[in-house]
């Protein structure tokens, strides 16, 4: 056998070899994930389905709204927002933003539908922000309580931040609250996470 016979016969074993333990690891990820499921965490899930398809539950779920809202329209916000970090030479720039898309929910139709509004030019549903940071002051805006890592260069310490991500979350918050305060008082807001996952991140976001 020639030597690049020989090195492409070694190539291709070490890939076989490596497909098998990727297969393997998954196949054996599956199978505990799927044993967890049907020992334990099939308890915790409660089916909703017939509520929404009986129509004697669907009667009495549309009373209830009716009974708390005083209304069979309701208004809501649904808030979601996109963030970014573009490093340049000497400086970071992150950038977050939060939009509100508004709607209707008319419970009188039959189904129910859910349509989409435009907002008025005079309504500002938007909050942006927009902030360069200079790589000599970034270590004073980075988390402090982060374990300490090896990092080679800047890129990545910008990476690892996540401040991008947090100025997304502080101008949904920003912008929930700013709905919820104005005039046109929407029935529902809809954030992009759960209130337990803004409220994990309160200790940042109030200090």
């Amino acid at each position: 056998m020639s030597n690049i016979s020989h090195i492409y016969s070694s190539y291709s074993d070490a890939l076989d070899f490596s497909r098998e333990k990727f297969d393997d690891l998954y196949t054996s990820r599956a199978r505990n994930a799927s044993d967890f499921y049907h020992t334990f965490f099939h308890q915790l899930i409660c089916p909703l389905n017939h509520h929404f398809t009986d129509p004697a539950s669907l009667r009495t779920l549309h009373r209830q709204i009716e009974q708390f809202f005083g209304t069979r329209q309701l208004d809501f916000v649904a808030i979601d927002g996109t963030c970014g970090k573009d490093p340049f030479q000497d400086f970071v720039v992150f950038s977050a933003c939060a939009y509100g898309a508004k709607g209707q929910i008319n419970l009188d139709d039959d189904p129910p539908t859910v349509q989409y509004k435009k907002w008025t030019m005079d309504k500002d549903v938007s909050m942006v922000t927009y902030i360069p940071v200079p790589f000599s002051e970034f270590a004073d805006v980075v988390d402090q309580d982060r374990p300490e890592t090896f990092l080679v260069s800047d890129s990545e310490r910008v990476d690892l931040s996540n401040i991008d991500t947090r100025i997304m979350e502080l101008a949904e918050i920003y912008l929930a609250y700013n709905v919820a305060t104005s005039s046109a008082l929407e029935n529902i807001w809809r954030l992009a996470k759960g209130i337990s996952q803004y409220v994990e991140k309160l200790p940042w976001v109030l200090s």
